[in-house]
């Protein structure tokens, strides 16, 4: 995947709003996410579940 923290917290801030237009009977609430999707880091969080 060698992509950094920002771009797979981007990637998967993009499929959610994506999501959230796509499922339009379903609301998904992404605010949690955007507050602190931005400090996880992502690549240890994934290469932990390997």
């Amino acid at each position: 995947m060698n992509q950094t923290n920002d771009e797979i917290y981007n990637s998967i801030l993009q499929y959610l709003e994506r999501c959230e237009k796509e499922l339009e009977k379903k609301y998904i609430d992404i605010v949690s996410f955007k507050s602190i999707g931005q400090y996880v880091n992502w690549n240890k969080l994934i290469d932990d579940n390997k």
